[in-house]
């Protein structure tokens, strides 16, 4: 849920639940990406009778940069590193956001190869 909006061909802005990221490509085989993810993010279902109510929980977010490099056709490689925070967030069956202010930040590092098609 959300949008993305190109600037240009090396500039864009995703505002995509919940992932929003800006992203600067100066070349058709690299680009890098600022944004913030969740991590550790889980979801339940609680029953109540014969109603069912989505429950989720964020174990943190991480802010970041990553460095993406196109290796081939369609695979691409990602590395990226920052800082993780705002622990514990979750939204209760009432769509009540409950978290724990507790705003400590970890240092994280990433790696992944992914396909992108074209």
């Amino acid at each position: 849920l959300g949008f993305t909006y190109v600037l240009d061909p090396r500039w864009s802005v995703s505002m995509l639940a919940p992932w929003p990221t800006v992203s600067y490509a100066p070349s058709d085989s690299f680009f890098v990406r600022i944004g913030i993810v969740p991590s550790g993010a889980s979801w339940a279902l609680q029953r109540d009778g014969e109603d069912e109510q989505a429950i989720t929980s964020f174990g943190g977010w991480d802010a970041g940069v990553w460095g993406n490099w196109k290796l081939g056709k369609a695979w691409w490689l990602s590395v990226g590193g920052g800082f993780s925070g705002l622990r514990g967030l979750e939204v209760d069956a009432q769509g009540e956001a409950i978290f724990d202010p507790n705003l400590d930040n970890e240092p994280w590092l990433s790696a992944a190869i992914s396909v992108r098609p074209n």
